[in-house]
């Protein structure tokens, strides 16, 4: 009987072993709540697509205590296996914040976002951005969520839905990534600056 329970364990370790080795890592971080119900860990970046480099500016626009809120900034943005940096400037390319991401630590220092605003958040809807297609449909198939991702022209659309209602919509254009969240009413715009 005690081979047959030890047995009956190993078979069961090497199958949840095996089962989740092809699973994108997600990191130990708060989780995010895409609806209200619907909840989601931001993925560790060894999950991007590919490496994410230069000059954007970064804005968009929120609602907070009823009031909408309209921002833009200069940002550098470096996105890589080890890392998400975006590094907002001044107009005069003084550093005024910072949202850092390396799967172990989410922060955001800024006085451009309310302080209760979790980082995790940004971070989640940038990974919708730069992250493998494969590995958000995981995620969001994890979470009840639907994942889906269309190109049409060169330009890429990701949609997150639950049943037939869209909850972000991301769309990548060779210079410009614009990421709306209907559910939450928001809307972040990423526009690459060419030398």
């Amino acid at each position: 009987m005690i081979r047959f329970i030890f047995i009956a364990a190993v078979v069961s370790i090497s199958l949840f072993s095996c089962a989740t080795k092809n699973a994108p890592q997600q990191a130990m971080l708060n989780p995010v709540y895409v609806t209200n119900r619907a909840k989601v860990f931001p993925l560790t970046p060894e999950n991007i697509a590919e490496d994410v480099e230069g000059m954007q500016i970064f804005s968009g626009q929120f609602t907070f205590r009823g009031r909408k809120i309209d921002f833009s900034s200069p940002v550098y943005v470096q996105a890589d296996a080890q890392a998400i940096v975006l590094m907002l400037l001044s107009d005069f390319g003084v550093e005024t914040g910072t949202i850092f991401f390396d799967g172990k630590e989410a922060r955001i220092e800024s006085s451009f976002f309310p302080t209760n605003i979790k980082c995790e958040y940004i971070i989640l809807d940038l990974q919708n951005a730069y992250y493998r297609a494969d590995a958000l449909e995981s995620l969001y198939q994890s979470a009840g969520l639907e994942f889906a991702e269309t190109t049409e022209d060169g330009k890429k659309t990701r949609i997150i839905k639950q049943g037939n209602k869209i909850i972000e919509e991301i769309s990548i254009d060779a210079d410009v990534i614009q990421i709306k969240n209907r559910l939450r009413s928001y809307e972040y715009c990423l526009t690459l600056l060419r030398d």
